[in-house]
């Protein structure tokens, strides 16, 4: 096993054209949706393994919600 960077502008243009072809969806790593104040509550919940966010993967912070 290892660890390393990948290719981040061939796996963008490659995740874009996978997009704009309809064979997938732009928020399949989106679990939550907040608003921007409730920030510091998600990245502690985050950060705390014992209390985490159930299910959990990626979230999305709206400026104006």
């Amino acid at each position: 096993m290892g660890a390393g960077q990948c290719n981040v502008k061939h796996c963008n243009r490659h995740l874009r054209d996978l997009i704009t072809e309809g064979r997938v969806q732009p928020g399949f790593g989106v679990s939550h949706e907040l608003p921007l104040d409730r920030a510091p509550m998600a990245y502690d919940k985050i950060d705390e393994f014992d209390e985490r966010i159930e299910g959990c993967i990626n979230v999305v912070l709206h400026l104006h919600a």
